[in-house]
């Protein structure tokens, strides 16, 4: 009998337990929204009228895209970053085919690849061929945009890249893009993937543009229970970071980038493209791989993907070195190291000799 009151007690602090946390959740519904809801909020906080496009300030170089979300405008010229007719960083334009005797790189990723914070003769890509230019002659285009996830990095690359003949193509995986492929808003609405079994299906396209984003009000979370949502948002988080939880390609944003990057790798293999895959850690360097870096070592050794792991590189320089590295984001000295250790992959994959 005192046993059956202990649980029933028990019993009763935990369902009144629950009921403060959906009270509380009800009263203060942003504890449990989503990342892509928090970010929607604030840019909504910034945008109050169309005009107001896009992202912040500092990213008036953006145009709104039906595909992509956003994107670098064609033809920009601003001190800091410029881009030629088909909105590729720097002002060079390219031809479909490259020149005789010339090879070709395409870059593709997020910031770091993009520039952040650099002038377009000290991003990656411009490093990487002067240094791929001391032994032959090589070409290598910028596709990279600011806060892109792999699944447009993917999609720039299909609708755009591909229209370029080269020889390689190389993903500057930043760890921070696994969350990013589960997001349908990061600093503007975007698209992304949902996988159903074997089969990745694209939502969110076209991307609706700032004028019908903001005709609607923001959608709140969908949940029965906020506590329940509450508990996914948090679970997302610890995902990526815990040991104590499921490896990463148990979870949607592992399944979904792991089925993304099998998508690229194929297509790029369709178009006669090799295929480098390049870890960009996060700037508080680990002495131990991230579960990212696990994660993608795992598939490209299973797909036989040359890879390089920059935390590896970075922990092989002196100390006063590594501290040279990112402010934020790539220093130039940052962008010339991995320019550095991209080229000798390069060269290992693509020989000198044509």
């Amino acid at each position: 009998m005192r046993l059956r009151g202990n649980l029933l007690a028990f019993a009763a602090s935990v369902v009144l337990s629950l009921l403060f946390v959906e009270s509380f959740l009800r009263v203060f519904p942003y504890v449990a929204l989503s990342a892509s809801q928090r970010r929607e909020l604030a840019w909504r906080k910034e945008h109050k009228t169309a005009e107001q496009i896009l992202t912040r300030e500092r990213y008036s170089f953006d145009t709104y895209s039906p595909e992509l979300g956003w994107q670098l405008k064609p033809n920009l010229r601003t001190p800091g970053v410029n881009s030629n007719s088909k909105g590729l960083r720097g002002t060079r334009e390219y031809l479909l085919e490259p020149p005789t005797g010339v090879r070709r790189v395409l870059c593709i990723g997020d910031s770091f690849m993009f520039g952040e914070n650099l002038s377009d003769e000290q991003t990656l890509p411009v490093q990487l061929e002067a240094v791929l230019n001391r032994e032959g002659r090589w070409e290598v285009l910028n596709l990279a945009e600011h806060g892109y996830g792999t699944d447009q990095q993917w999609l720039r690359l299909e609708h755009l890249g591909f229209q370029y003949h080269a020889d390689l193509v190389v993903v500057g995986f930043f760890e921070d893009d696994l969350s990013r492929n589960t997001l349908s808003f990061r600093d503007y609405a975007k698209p992304y993937f949902e996988l159903a079994g074997q089969r990745l299906t694209l939502r969110n396209t076209p991307v609706p543009t700032p004028e019908e984003l903001l005709s609607h009000p923001p959608e709140w979370p969908s949940c029965v229970l906020r506590s329940w949502c509450a508990l996914q948002v948090i679970t997302q988080h610890f995902a990526r970071v815990s040991p104590w939880v499921p490896a990463l390609e148990h979870t949607r944003a592992g399944k979904v980038t792991l089925a993304i990057l099998d998508m690229m790798l194929q297509e790029s293999q369709s178009h006669g493209l090799r295929l480098v895959l390049m870890i960009i850690p996060e700037p508080q360097l680990r002495s131990d791989p991230s579960k990212v870096e696990v994660l993608l070592s795992n598939w490209a050794g299973k797909t036989g993907t040359p890879l390089i792991k920059l935390r590896e590189t970075y922990l092989r320089l002196a100390e006063a070195d590594r501290a040279r590295l990112y402010t934020g984001h790539w220093t130039v000295y940052g962008a010339a190291v991995a320019a550095e250790v991209l080229a000798e992959k390069i060269r290992e994959v693509l020989p000198t000799s044509q």
